[in-house]
């Protein structure tokens, strides 16, 4: 982003397209089919894509992060979360590394002395990593923590048919991508998350959920670790199966062909997502990854024929 001079007659920033990026990956793709009494095919297919910033008009190791790239939208004090740094994928999350919660005086002790004149901390609060070791909480303790882009993507279509009998299902997967669960960081600062049941309390001592102490306190902050979740996951795209009757039995009422058919679409998600949805969309550069009450997709059941004339 660039701030003009006030000379100009505008304070607002402008994004400029600048710097350089790489793409490669790979493709692969398999099918086979069979003909004969029971007809078969499938068709299996693997991509893989390496997202990396080359070059940006920034000092080396700087982070340019992207505006309304907040996991948690609506409430003060949340920082953006994704951007863009030499050497890593576009759109890359920089996140405070979770230590885990404060859960003795001694370490109570360790932690204090990291953050700014006038913060405090209590046991039940939650950690971060001082990761530069320079006795300072302050943003250049955030790092990269992964991307939306998946690692791989595969897919998985079958058909077969025998007599009038059809079936077919296509898979999908894709491994390795990260999401932030933006719906429950708003659900934590809002106390309204179920997981809060079991938060740190002094007769909950050994709990890894921080204590609840208000929506704008550190131990909820968006733009954390705590937050940034596996999306990795197989979804059954497509699935139906199929009965078409025999030409001579519906010849004699001007029909060419009478199927009848059930099918489903996304009926089957496996993931182990907390979220409703780990496919959330790459809905722009900015916002991709961050599900921020992404409406998930709908499962759909269908019956019908088809009638050829």
């Amino acid at each position: 982003l660039l701030t003009p001079p006030g000379s100009a007659g505008s304070t607002v920033n402008i994004t400029r397209n600048v710097g350089d990026m790489t793409n490669r990956g790979i493709e692969l793709a398999l099918n086979y089919r069979h003909r004969g009494q029971v007809s078969w095919s499938v068709g299996a297919n693997f991509s893989r894509n390496i997202n990396e910033v080359t070059s940006l008009p920034r000092p080396p190791g700087a982070v340019e992060f992207f505006s309304n790239s907040q996991a948690v939208v609506g409430v003060p004090n949340e920082l953006n979360v994704t951007g863009l740094q030499v050497g890593r994928p576009a759109g890359s999350y920089f996140l405070y590394q979770t230590v885990g919660v404060i859960k003795d005086t001694t370490t109570l002790s360790a932690y204090q002395e990291i953050l700014d004149e006038g913060e405090t901390a209590r046991l039940g609060d939650m950690m971060y990593a001082d990761v530069n070791g320079d006795g300072q909480l302050t943003v250049e303790d955030r790092v990269y923590s992964g991307s939306a882009i998946p690692d791989f993507e595969i897919g998985l279509n079958f058909d077969v048919s025998y007599k009038g009998f059809d079936f077919s299902m296509q898979w999908f997967g894709a491994f390795g991508g990260k999401v932030m669960n933006g719906s429950r960081a708003m659900a934590y600062k809002m106390g309204r998350h179920t997981e809060l049941l079991h938060a740190w309390t002094p007769r909950n001592p050994d709990s890894d959920i921080p204590t609840d102490r208000g929506r704008d306190h550190s131990n909820y902050w968006g733009f954390t670790d705590f937050w940034l979740e596996d999306a990795s996951f197989v979804r059954l795209r497509n699935a139906s199966i199929g009965y078409t009757l025999p030409t001579t039995a519906i010849e004699k009422i001007g029909l060419d062909r009478l199927r009848f058919y059930i099918s489903a679409q996304n009926a089957v998600t496996i993931t182990g997502y907390t979220g409703y949805d780990p496919e959330i969309g790459n809905n722009g550069l900015t916002t991709r990854g961050l599900d921020r009450g992404t409406y998930p997709i709908s499962a759909t059941y269908r019956a019908g024929l088809e009638l050829g004339f």
